[in-house]
Formats: structure tokens, C-alpha cells, sequence
């Protein structure tokens, strides 16, 4: 699943348009903010979060150009 999601991600990413909004259930949620900020696979299984059903998480770029989780839940 985290290769699809991942995949999924890169392409989104590819088109440059900017703002994306992407729905999600959680285990796929998680593997897209594990993608965001660019955890490598070690870290997948020591790392997680709790997503609640119809939750928004919004993921966004720092002033200083760092990748950030603006909000989780």
C-alpha cells in the first residue's frame, strides 16, 4: 500500500499546481505524511499517527522551506 500511496504522491507533486487536497482512510493518511516529510522506510513501523474518521490534516511548507504538519487532526 505504501508504494501505491507514494506513487500516487509523486505524480500529484509532479503536476506543480500547487495546493492538492487528497482523501484518505488511515492507514493510507498515515503513509501520506510519512511521504510529506520524507521519513525513510526504517522509520515507517517506529512512527505513526492517529487519523479519526473525517478528520482534515493539512500539511504545508514552512517560511524557511521546511516540510511541516501545519495540523494533524
Amino acid at each position: 500500500m505504501t508504494a501505491r500511496v507514494f506513487g500516487a504522491l509523486e505524480r500529484i507533486a509532479g503536476r506543480g499546481d500547487g495546493t492538492a487536497i487528497i482523501v484518505a482512510h488511515g492507514g493510507s493518511g498515515v503513509c501520506v505524511v510519512h511521504w510529506w516529510l520524507g521519513l525513510a522506510e526504517e522509520y515507517w513501523s517506529r512512527v505513526s499517527y492517529e487519523l479519526a474518521p473525517c478528520s482534515i490534516t493539512r500539511l504545508g511548507i514552512t517560511e524557511w522551506g521546511e516540510r511541516s504538519i501545519i495540523k494533524l487532526n
